[in-house]
């Protein structure tokens, strides 16, 4: 029921509400980075959920550019010990930046493994970086240049934040572009230690030599076999206090109705 022109301005406004929301969330996550005060909430991550995570939430946007986003994983990948979140976010950064810079072709994530440490790559097919901005381009508030700016949007900030994450977590992040030929952005991670064997499975309960452990006494436990059960239909309550009093091995339950008591064995 809203007017076409009013519905206009009104998506103008949550457009830059949003935007605004975003630089906020920017600006103060490397205000705690900078200051110390951000902690790691670490946990047993999968990286192949991650970069699942990431690119389901991004691709509408390669979707509406029609750009393709492929993922690379090899199998039997090592867990990372990590704060999900913030892990997550890097991907999301980069993943976003590639889909705004690139025109055409698209987007292609790869993991590997290099000695102790979980390597992710976001290549694009993007205009590319000169080798005279690569540096600068981590650096808050900056871009390639300042036409970026204004043609792309954008605060600078992503990368700013998402290598200081990366920091955080023992690893580094590092580009490689040629003009022309697009990016690659890539963030190592420490593999630590192992994780719990089969962390995600109920077997993880189970001792390797289960069966070298049976019992080999009569169990203590009580018997915990189930009693006959007597339905009673009474108005009172004197036939169920009867039945109870004088059979002890049945196990006595009243209703008031047949109706209640058709339903009641219809149940059990």
């Amino acid at each position: 029921r809203i007017p076409a022109a009013l519905l206009a301005d009104i998506s103008v406004i949550l457009r830059n509400s949003r935007h605004l929301a975003s630089l906020v969330d920017d600006v103060l996550d490397l205000s705690q980075v900078e200051a110390g005060r951000m902690s790691l909430m670490r946990e047993w991550v999968s990286i192949d959920e991650l970069v699942g995570e990431a690119t389901v939430a991004v691709r509408p946007l390669y979707e509406a550019k029609h750009l393709a986003l492929q993922v690379e994983l090899p199998p039997s990948l090592p867990p990372l010990y990590c704060d999900r979140t913030r892990v997550r976010q890097v991907l999301l950064n980069l993943l976003s930046n590639a889909a705004r810079f690139t025109e055409s072709g698209g987007c292609t994530v790869g993991v590997s493994r290099e000695s102790n440490n979980l390597v992710v790559g976001v290549t694009d097919t993007g205009p590319g970086v000169p080798p005279e901005q690569q540096q600068r381009i981590f650096e808050p508030f900056q871009q390639a240049d300042g036409s970026i700016r204004r043609r792309y949007k954008g605060t600078g900030l992503g990368l700013s934040i998402s290598k200081r994450f990366v920091e955080m977590h023992g690893g580094r992040m590092w580009l490689e572009s040629e003009v022309g030929q697009g990016s690659t952005f890539r963030f190592s991670l420490p593999v630590e230690g192992s994780a719990p064997p089969l962390a995600a499975s109920p077997s993880r309960w189970l001792s390797d030599e289960y069966e070298h452990r049976q019992r080999s006494e009569v169990a203590r436990a009580p018997d915990l076999s189930l009693n006959p059960r007597l339905l009673v239909v009474e108005q009172g309550s004197v036939l169920r206090r009867l039945l109870g009093r004088y059979m002890e091995e049945y196990r006595v339950d009243a209703v008031s109705a047949v109706d209640e008591a058709l339903e009641r064995l219809a149940q059990s």
